[in-house]
């Protein structure tokens, strides 16, 4: 059978050219109930909905619809048209947004038929007693930005907690700067912060996770900024002001939240031993059980007990460089050999070997001697391409331009004074 195809303002139709004519759009809603011109109780009206699972297809998700063979045939024939041989993500189990088949039903006659391929675009298939037809409906699909911004109080999960930020975000800022600030031990009060944020909505409905446009922060370590980039050939990086990448070679600590129980010192008098020697790291108090994490990529050379070290895992990053992690209560998914990257689980915070309490060793060397943590300024990832720096510059400076123009977040007066506290550090800090 030929078919005519009609496009009106929103919505694509297709309809069978040799039977029915195409109606105006508004005859795309439901009809008028007959029931209710004849004093009949309405029609029981339900919804079904089936999410795609991952590499299915439509055509297979309705066989899983339940529908019976006449209905299933006359939806199969239509679904061809619209990609169901194609292959789509995992779908939503709240129907919308997601991949999805949906269903509308008027007691147990299915009168529309839609299929969610992705959040801005439905596939419909409209059933009545004469004509039945396809449709593609494009939802609205616009971008929201927000500049937030706020004054350090005592801790910077507490903080941005009272202006509104949720736990998501605020660790995305905190990485963000976690090359370059240690947020636990080098805030003061009055440091300021601002970040700009973006988030898609489809129909005024959020779509997927906002996402970190620039951060700034500004205070007794220095200022610092980092604006997401994404340059022509696909590279996505956060990058400084002059297109440096904000990313190093290594984080500034192996953990989220801590406080430094004993630093780096030629002569360290030992609680156990009860003499005085060199302390040639950083001991991290925390709870046991907090995740530690790679501070750079490189390959996994021990795995296992030593000595006082307890349970002690050494990563080789190349260049001379190495790190070491002691006092594990238990080792991540790794083992001697293995490949790891920057940020990578690869212990738990414990008491093994020689330790009075539940913390981190943290060591730096570099060829072989033991180097200051807090001291080693490691190198930068890449930059912005050159080709690409005139780009990267004109999109900082007009978002700079938002950023300081925006005023401060007012706070929720309701949050605690320091939500950090009563969220994490009281969690992971045994001192407390």
């Amino acid at each position: 059978m030929r078919r005519a195809w009609y496009v009106l303002p929103w919505v694509a139709v297709v309809v069978g050219a040799s039977s029915h004519s195409l109606l105006s759009l508004p005859a795309c809603r439901p009809a008028r109930k007959p029931q209710a011109q004849l004093g009949l109780p309405p029609p029981k009206e339900s919804t079904h909905c089936v999410a795609l699972s991952r590499n299915e297809t439509a055509l297979s998700a309705l066989k899983r619809f339940g529908l019976s063979d006449a209905w299933y045939q006359a939806l199969a024939e239509y679904l061809p048209q619209v990609g169901a041989s194609s292959h789509f993500g995992v779908g939503s189990e709240k129907c919308a947004p997601g991949e999805s088949l949906v269903g509308f039903f008027r007691d147990t006659n299915l009168y529309r038929f839609e299929y969610r391929r992705r959040y801005d675009r439905t596939h419909v298939v409209l059933f009545d007693a004469t004509r039945t037809r396809l449709a593609s409906a494009y939802h609205w699909v616009r971008t929201e930005a927000k500049v937030y911004s706020g004054v350090i109080q005592s801790s910077l999960w507490g903080s941005m907690i009272r202006i509104g930020q949720k736990p998501d975000m605020i660790m995305r800022f905190a990485d963000l700067f976690g090359w370059d600030i240690d947020f636990f031990t080098e805030t003061q009060a009055g440091d300021s912060f601002k970040l700009l944020v973006e988030q898609l909505y489809c129909d005024d409905r959020p779509i997927g996770s906002p996402r970190l446009q620039v951060g700034e922060y500004r205070g007794r370590v220095g200022e610092y900024h980092g604006f997401f980039y994404e340059d022509p050939s696909g590279r996505k990086d956060y990058y400084t002001k002059n297109g440096e990448s904000v990313r190093k070679g290594f984080l500034r600590s192996p953990l989220q939240y801590s406080r430094i129980s004993s630093r780096f010192s030629s002569g360290r008098y030992h609680p156990i031993l009860r003499y005085v020697r060199p302390h040639q790291g950083v001991d991290y108090s925390a709870r046991t059980g907090t995740p530690v994490s790679a501070i750079g990529d490189g390959a996994v050379t021990q795995c296992g007990w030593s000595g006082g070290y307890g349970k002690l895992v050494q990563i080789s990053h190349g260049n001379g460089y190495q790190s070491r992690y002691g006092h594990l209560s238990r080792f991540g998914k790794i083992r001697s050999g293995s490949r790891v990257t920057q940020g990578q689980v690869i212990g738990y915070v414990g008491s093994t070997g020689m330790s009075t309490g539940p913390h981190l060793h943290f060591e730096l060397r570099v060829n072989g001697v033991a180097r200051n943590p807090q001291k080693i300024i490691p190198p930068r990832a890449e930059p912005v391409a050159k080709a690409y720096l005139a780009d990267f510059r004109a999109r900082a400076d007009s978002l700079m331009t938002l950023l300081n123009a925006a005023q401060p977040t007012a706070e929720d007066k309701t949050a605690p004074r320091d939500s950090s506290e009563a969220v994490d550090s009281a969690a992971l800090d045994p001192d407390k």
